[in-house]
């Protein structure tokens, strides 16, 4: 063997204190570089697994009625988009707010009171102000709500969820 040959074997089996050569540490770094990404990779897909991305919230638009068919201190009724009763009230100054008209008690369907600008539920007397809000009797929440779009001063688009 040449004294070259001999130079590059020992160069290949010097250890450190360790007892460690460099070819072992370099093949160990990798190793332990790998296991870290692989880790991190696992983690980070368990996680989107466990708590999803929050989703935009999705809704539409519907026009549901004009202005003018809708009295001041009146009520327009029309379904949701899952078929539910819902109605539209006109509280005066342009001001109109959309509300399911199922009570959250049990399930009946509220009337409003133009006289004392409030929906009843005649089920069990259940009273909701004017913005939806128990005032009295059993239920427990107050109505859903949807919100009111008025375009080209005449038209009533109601957004619902989907």
């Amino acid at each position: 063997m040449s004294a070259a040959e001999q130079g590059k074997n020992n160069h290949a089996q010097v250890k450190t204190e360790g007892g460690v050569n460099r070819r072992e540490f370099i093949a160990g770094a990798m190793a332990a570089t790998g296991v870290v990404l692989a880790g991190g990779t696992g983690l980070y897909s368990m996680g989107r697994y466990l708590i999803p991305p929050k989703q935009p919230e999705r809704t539409r638009q519907v026009l549901v009625t004009t202005i003018d068919k809708v009295a001041p201190g009146k009520t327009f009724g029309f379904k949701d988009l899952n078929d539910r009763e819902a109605m539209l009230v006109n509280l005066g100054d342009n001001r109109f707010k959309a509300f399911s008209a199922v009570c959250t008690h049990l399930g009946c369907l509220v009337k409003w009171d133009p006289a004392k600008q409030h929906f009843i539920c005649p089920c069990h007397q259940g009273i909701f102000d004017a913005n939806g809000n128990v005032v009295d009797g059993p239920p427990p929440q107050p109505l859903e709500e949807f919100p009111v779009e008025i375009r080209e001063d005449k038209f009533l688009y109601v957004t619902f969820k989907v």
